[in-house]
């Protein structure tokens, strides 16, 4: 009977520790375009956490600070995110103060899109 019992703790314990592991999402890091002053840059991500959930993309601009050449924060925030994979986003600068997002996706598919993060202006372009 205690072989039995300790069988079944094992088991249990092994299928949660599967079920854990099956949870946790994928990150991948696709483009990166850099301000023409390198101010800025601009990036996008991807995320994705398994077959229930749908994949998500993200756009995200930084602002490193530095002093005496020595990077000592960045800023960053995330201006938008799409249910779109990476390859369906591109990234560029029409000026140091300009980004533009070209995505290959329809309106409905975005979550959420930001104009404005400090001094640069975001513009957007969707093929569908």
């Amino acid at each position: 009977m205690e072989k039995t019992m300790q069988c079944a703790v094992r088991l249990v314990a092994t299928l949660l520790l599967c079920a854990l592991l099956s949870c946790t999402c994928d990150y991948t890091v696709g483009e990166r375009a850099a301000s023409p002053s390198f101010k800025y840059a601009a990036i996008t991500k991807g995320i994705g956490c398994g077959a229930t959930v749908s994949y998500q993309s993200i756009v995200l601009i930084e602002r490193p600070y530095r002093i005496l050449g020595h990077s000592v924060w960045t800023a960053s925030s995330g201006i938008f995110t799409a249910k779109v994979n990476l390859y369906q986003l591109k990234i560029h600068w029409a000026d140091d103060h300009r980004l533009v997002v070209d995505c290959q996706c329809k309106k409905e598919d975005v979550g959420s899109k930001d104009s404005q993060w400090r001094d640069v202006t975001v513009e957007y372009r969707f093929s569908q």
